[in-house]
This record gives structure tokens, sequence and C-alpha cells, in this order.
């Protein structure tokens, strides 16, 4: 029969004759095949992978390759991309029904987008994008999958370089593993020496020339990071993340405290953080309080309202830096 869980686990029992991917995460459908083709190659003296796109071929060739054991292996592992059609029609949904009974070599996957009330009864895997606010998450699951941990500023950091791209975001957790790889928890230093190194800087450039109280070049940079495609809710929480910084920062320097042991009692990097402080100056703690103010209403109009959203985002940058 089919599986119900997102965690497809393969460790223990018999793989599965049929599973359906379904939602639009292409990165944890392929690695969900590559675990289902190690482990049959583990199982098995020999495995076959064949891979077809339903946009090329019809259900028939489908069935029919499906219920053919293989010529030169024991086992066949059975690719169906993009076979949102083929699960439109109901022979082929009985056929994936009776193909679930029989006990053949063929283990069949089928790849769609969409999870429709047809194949409810064959229960599909969801495995859909994790949305901008769970990207984090997601980033932190896997540096736990690899026996590490992460900062939650490293994580927004890292999920706003790479956006919803999970195999930009794999690749660049990699990198990160492969260059530091004796460190047990990983920080925004670790992310912002590794990862995206263009883009990282045009995100810099940005929280800087907001700190600085550069309105002309806040706007360009501004434009630039939309440019890349740069989710405009996670611009809002890059900023979230920058002002609520530059309030702590403020509430020390009220009390007298120094920049070293303000960069200590926050946890900076010294390195990245040197002469923040000096900057700041300009920024009395009722204008900052009074900027994230005028950050959750952004916020709130960039979900909630049609406007356009770079138009709202450049009227914040202007809004913050004149109020």
């Amino acid at each position: 029969m089919g599986i119900t869980s997102d965690q497809v686990k393969l460790s223990s029992g018999p793989v599965e004759s049929l599973y359906i991917l379904a939602g639009t995460d292409d990165y944890s459908k392929s690695a969900m095949e590559t675990k289902i083709e190690n482990r049959l190659r583990k199982d098995s003296d020999s495995c076959d992978v064949v891979v077809l796109d339903a946009t090329q071929t019809d259900a028939r060739s489908v069935m029919y390759e499906a219920s053919n054991p293989g010529l030169f292996a024991e086992r066949t592992l059975m690719i169906v991309r993009r076979a949102d059609s083929l699960l439109s029609e109901e022979s082929f949904i009985d056929f994936l029904r009776d193909f679930t009974k029989k006990d053949g070599p063929n283990v069949l996957v089928i790849e769609t987008q969409a999870s429709t009330a047809k194949i409810r009864k064959l229960r599909p895997v969801k495995m859909d994008l994790p949305y901008e606010n769970q990207l984090p998450g997601w980033i932190t699951g896997q540096f736990r999958s690899n026996g590490k941990s992460i900062t939650d500023d490293a994580a927004n950091l890292l999920a706003l370089l790479c956006g919803r791209n999970l195999l930009s975001l794999s690749s660049e957790i990699d990198k990160i593993l492969t260059a530091y790889p004796d460190e047990k928890r990983y920080g925004f230093e670790h992310v912002s020496e590794i990862a995206g190194p263009h883009k990282k800087d045009v995100i810099f450039g940005y929280l800087d020339a907001l700190l600085e109280g550069n309105q002309k070049k806040a706007s360009l940079l501004l434009t630039e990071l939309l440019h890349f495609k740069t989710e405009p809710v996670q611009i809002v929480g890059m900023i979230r993340w920058r002002v609520q910084q530059m309030i702590t920062a403020r509430y020390y320097m009220d009390r007298g405290i120094g920049e070293a042991n303000i960069i200590k009692k926050m946890k900076l990097s010294p390195y990245l953080y040197r002469g923040f402080c000096s900057k700041l100056r300009k920024y009395p703690i009722r204008k900052l309080l009074a900027g994230y103010d005028l950050l959750h209403k952004t916020d709130l109009q960039i979900k909630n309202s049609t406007q356009d959203k770079a138009v709202l985002l450049q009227m914040f940058t202007l809004k913050f830096l004149t109020c």
C-alpha cells in the first residue's frame, strides 16, 4: 500500500510498491527517490532506475513499463515525473490501486504537483516547499540531522540568502559544514563568511545604509535585493532583526555601557560589528521604537493589502530614515 507520513522512513520494513510524491518540493522528492534507490540496491543483487516524463508519454505506456520486470536487474525503480495529467485518468488510478496489491519486482514513484481527492485513498506523501517563515526551522533541522546546531540569526540569514530554493540551501549548508567540520554550533559569522557572497554583500550594504541613515544608498540596494527576487516578507524579517539589534544596543548605550561590552553581551561578531555603536548615536531609543512600529505596519500591509510590495518597502525605507 501507499504511505501517509511526511517523513518517510525506509530504515526498517519492506519498500512499498507505490509512492506518490505530491507537492511543490522537488528537492525532497529527489531526496526520497534516492533513499528508495539506495534501499533497493542494499536489499537486492541489482537495481535499474527508469525515469519517464508523463508529458512525453501516455498512461498505457507507463502501465506497460510498470507491469513488466526489467531484463537485466532483479528490481526496477520506475519514476514518473510531471504525472498530473495521468492522475486525472480513472483507468490509471484503477491501475495504481491494483499495483499496490501486487508483490512484483518493480517499485513505482509518481511525482505530482497537486494532491487531489482521486488519489487520497492511495495515501500520497505531501512534499510542499516550506513557507518563508518556516525556512529557519527547516535549516535548523538540516543541521540537527548532521549532529550540529545553528543559531537563530544564522538560520535567518541563510534563509534570506537562498529563499525557498531548498537545493541551494542544502548546497550552502554542505559548504558551511565542510568549511568548519569541527564546529558543533554554527553562528552568524560562519554563514556570512561562506554563503551567497554577492547577495550577502547587498543585504549587509542595505542594512548598513539604514544604520548610517543613507537614504539614496538604502533605496538603490533595496531595489537590487528585489531584483534578486528576494521575498518582501524575508526583507521585512531581515530589517526586523537589525532594528531589534539597534534597539538593544541603544538601550545599553544609554546606560553607559561601552561598545566592546555591548558586542559581548549581545554575542555579536567583533569583526562585523566594530563601529556599530558609533553609527547608532543618531538614533535615540524613541526613534528606533517608532521605526519598529512602522515596520510592523509595513509587514501587515505587505501580507494583507493589494499595494505593490516593492513600493511599500521603499516607503518604509524613506519613512524610517526621516521619522
